[in-house]
């Protein structure tokens, strides 16, 4: 894998002729596209804070060769784009494949970055944004193509795909926002969207009706979508996305999943829910119709401070948070909690030493606070304690809270870059006790007469 990536650097460093750059192309992606696909689909498997070295290591630099497979293909475009109209005319194959394996390669990219809860860059969406009008101008969006995955994958039966195809699921996956998703449930999404299970459409006209469902998308804009037109704008009429159709399929999964579970019924439902257990399918159905209702309003993490939090107690799952429950309920001190921490990194910092007994300070921040959300920041290091989207955890971030801990559970996990790592924790009580209910063998639990005229 470095070895592929230093020889895609020197390409790309290089002034090769056209016709060597996609022959260089062709080559080096079939050697980085099989094993990049079964990578992706071990390391789909498991995720969370923290990433294991190799893990962390093998996923960053097959988004480094990413990126230099996009520059590469990117070159190739350039060159088409300024060549006269006589060879742009007898160059429109080669750059309708070039745009099309450029999508192709940020789309790869993405689904890489998910697994590293990270988003692509609005350098990515530049060139998306730029791509897509440059089809849509010159009336190609429609031109169908081998995809990647039939092109250098033996065991994939035919298919053929278009450029707008993959563009919109770039868009897709974006509002669906994967940094709320656990690993292990994104490579059933990225399918459902790839069978064309969930889908959108992209219209020429901007002048739609505007509304809650549509979008547009400007040439040249680093943001990926937006709700309002853009007042100054330059000359070039912005496409519309139209998302009636994925919002008719989330509101009757959703619909689907519950009168399912409470008439103990089967009913359709999209391909990655149907793989799932009913209490899994709830839970996917409520995730990817709450990312799709609240973007853009949830896309950007809340950071409004940075507030060091030296005291932060922090505790992941149910065992660990009962623990901790019942030591306070029956009479335990601030030191016994002390004690019972199992994360090194939530009273120092994650810049330890090897033997990990020492800290050059606290490395945890408090980075947005209010009833419903909390946001924390820190650097994440092979001692951060083990935390993945879902988990129940009880937080303390004043030494004067000990006693009473605020439950929450990780909504979402986001790798700004590199080394740092912003959790949000979605607030569920700011009070809460550990009961044990001993039931003997033999004996059953009987309400009240009170409570039975309830029912």
């Amino acid at each position: 894998m470095s070895l592929l990536l230093k020889n895609l650097k020197q390409l790309n460093r290089s002034k090769a002729s056209v016709a060597r750059r996609e022959e260089y192309n062709h080559r080096l992606t079939g050697l980085f596209y099989p094993l990049a696909v079964v990578l992706v689909t071990r390391f789909s498997k498991d995720g969370g804070v923290p990433d294991s070295d190799k893990r962390a290591q093998l996923l960053e630099c097959m988004i480094t060769i990413c990126t230099e497979l996009i520059n590469s293909h990117g070159l190739l475009i350039q060159y088409f784009q300024q060549c006269s109209r006589f060879r742009y005319a007898r160059s429109l194959p080669n750059l309708d494949l070039a745009i099309f394996r450029l999508f192709e390669f940020l789309k790869l990219k993405q689904t890489i970055k998910g697994l590293r809860y990270q988003e692509l860059t609005a350098k990515s969406w530049n060139m998306a944004n730029t791509l897509i009008h440059i089809l849509a101008a010159s009336e190609r969006m429609n031109i169908v193509l081998k995809p990647l995955e039939q092109q250098y994958r033996s065991d994939t039966p035919t298919a053929t795909t278009r450029s707008i195809d993959v563009y919109l699921s770039l868009q897709i996956v974006e509002r669906l926002q994967l940094s709320y998703w656990p690993v292990q449930w994104q490579m059933w999404l990225q399918r459902s969207i790839g069978l064309g299970e969930l889908k959108i459409a992209l219209h020429q006209s901007a002048n739609l009706p505007k509304n809650a469902h549509t979008s547009l998308v400007y040439c040249a804009d680093i943001l990926p979508m937006r709700f309002t037109q853009i007042k100054g704008a330059n000359e070039i009429e912005p496409l519309c996305l139209q998302w009636d159709q994925l919002q008719v399929a989330l509101t009757s999964d959703l619909a689907q999943v519950l009168r399912s579970r409470q008439y103990e019924t089967s009913a359709p439902l999209s391909k990655h829910l149907s793989l799932f257990s009913p209490d899994e399918r709830l839970a996917i159905a409520q995730l990817q119709y709450q990312c799709y209702r609240d973007y853009p309003s949830r896309q950007s993490i809340f950071i409004d401070q940075k507030k060091e939090v030296p005291d932060l107690r922090i505790f992941i799952g149910f065992n660990d948070v009962f623990s901790l429950l019942h030591h306070i309920g029956t009479g335990g001190g601030w030191k016994g909690v002390g004690q019972r921490m199992s994360d090194l990194l939530a009273r120092h910092s994650a810049v330890f030493s090897d033997d990990a007994e020492t800290s050059a300070g606290s490395a945890w921040f408090l980075r947005h606070q209010d009833d419903k959300l909390i946001c924390l920041s820190t650097l994440e290091s092979r001692h951060t304690s083990v935390m993945n989207i879902g988990d129940l955890a009880a937080y303390m971030l004043e030494q004067t809270d000990w006693h009473q801990p605020q439950l929450g559970v990780i909504q979402r996990i986001l790798r700004p870059q590199t080394g740092q790592v912003y959790i949000e924790l979605r607030v569920l009580s700011q009070y809460a006790e550990a009961i044990v209910i001993d039931v003997q063998p033999g004996v059953q639990l009987s309400t009240s007469t009170e409570d039975q005229k309830k029912k």
